[in-house]
């Protein structure tokens, strides 16, 4: 079975438009994203690919190009991987002040 990686990551820069009143907020943000990978490298590949691909269908199309970057990777060990049944979801946000 291959290993599985719990990946928390941290986006900035990300820029999204308000439907309604058109501003545009430059927000940050925190997530975890658990992947199943032959290395490390390749878990963090595939976390942030999942976040991209979550943030483009909720968020819509972002504005312009935003960093995320890996704050801590931890391989499983096989019996925590027993229990994690999703990839996780969810974000928290922080306006994201230069």
């Amino acid at each position: 079975m291959m290993p599985m990686f719990r990946v928390m990551l941290e986006g900035h820069g990300l820029l999204l438009r308000d439907a309604d009143t058109k501003r545009i907020d430059k927000l940050g943000f925190f997530t975890t994203r658990w992947v199943r990978a032959q290395t490390p490298a390749e878990a963090e590949r595939l976390a942030e690919g999942l976040v991209r691909e979550e943030l483009a269908v909720k968020c819509g199309r972002p504005d312009a190009p935003f960093a995320v970057s890996v704050s801590e990777l931890v391989r499983l060990s096989p019996l925590a991987a027993l229990w994690r049944r999703s990839a996780g979801g969810g974000f928290s946000f922080f306006p994201d002040e230069d």
